[in-house]
């Protein structure tokens, strides 16, 4: 082809054509023009099909990462309200709420255990590494970055940091000095969460008995802390809940955008 163009030249040149050869030449370079065109266009058709694999890799871990991540929250919201139902009756039984009997208090629950909190981090940390350009939906971009950047930080804060939320080591003492170890058992089961992804074992714990009663309704002290515990509970629930929320919403619009760049 270039054998072919370099005769034109010459015979244009050889025959004196000056203007034919000023057209030609023109000609072909338009037509080189036209070829890098088309070679960068194909380049960065390729380069797009290539992000857009990495985009749609990317959203389907995360989505995987915060679908785990639920089953963690919902394993500290059962608990939590497990020991936070007992807590308030033991709150009402020592304020003299007679509709509440001793009998039907699980103690241990009302002393609670300390929890804590693993989120899935890696797929945002790949995200983070590569380029957050990467998403092309900026609105999806900027709501799965304020997800990690600012909501799972506060519940692995609040959960495994802020030991003034943990009020267990507080109310141990009160629960030494007035109650005692009894023969049943305790067990706080979460079955349904098993799965390959998750280990969930059931719990056991030996129950607790009232020894004390009066003793307990009389301190003060414990009922402050008692109550504290009950709020700090209940903050904690609200965040969890919020967060289950925001994660259902997040693969609502992942699912969405998911559809979106796989169709083209």
């Amino acid at each position: 082809m270039i054998k072919f163009f370099r005769n034109i030249r010459k015979q244009l040149l050889t025959e004196n054509k000056f203007s034919k050869y000023l057209l030609y030449a023109i000609g072909e370079i338009v037509l080189v023009v036209i070829g890098i065109l088309i070679a960068l266009q194909i380049n960065n058709w390729k380069e797009a099909r290539k992000d857009l694999k990495v985009e749609i890799t990317i959203l389907k871990n995360i989505k995987k990462d915060v679908s785990l991540d639920i089953e963690d929250v919902v394993f500290n919201i059962k608990y939590h309200k497990v020991f936070l139902e007992s807590e308030k009756k033991l709150y009402g039984y020592i304020q003299g709420n007679e509709n509440i009997k001793e009998s039907k208090i699980e103690f241990v629950n009302s002393l609670g255990s300390p929890l804590f909190t693993m989120l899935h981090q890696a797929s945002f940390t790949n995200l983070q590494n590569n380029d957050l350009g990467i998403i092309t939906n900026n609105e999806l971009e900027q709501q799965i970055s304020r997800h990690y950047d600012f909501f799972v930080r506060v519940i692995l804060t609040l959960e495994n940091e802020m030991r003034e939320y943990e009020t267990y080591p507080s109310k141990l003492p009160y629960y030494l000095k007035y109650f005692s170890t009894e023969d049943s058992i305790s067990i706080l089961s979460n079955e349904e969460l098993n799965s390959n992804n998750y280990y969930n074992p059931n719990f056991e714990r030996t129950a607790l008995k009232l020894i004390d009663a009066k003793g307990l309704q009389e301190d003060n002290a414990f009922k402050i802390i008692l109550a504290e515990s009950i709020f700090f509970r209940q903050t904690k629930i609200r965040f969890y809940e919020d967060f289950l929320n925001r994660i259902e919403d997040i693969i609502g619009k992942i699912d969405t955008e998911l559809l979106l760049l796989e169709a083209k």
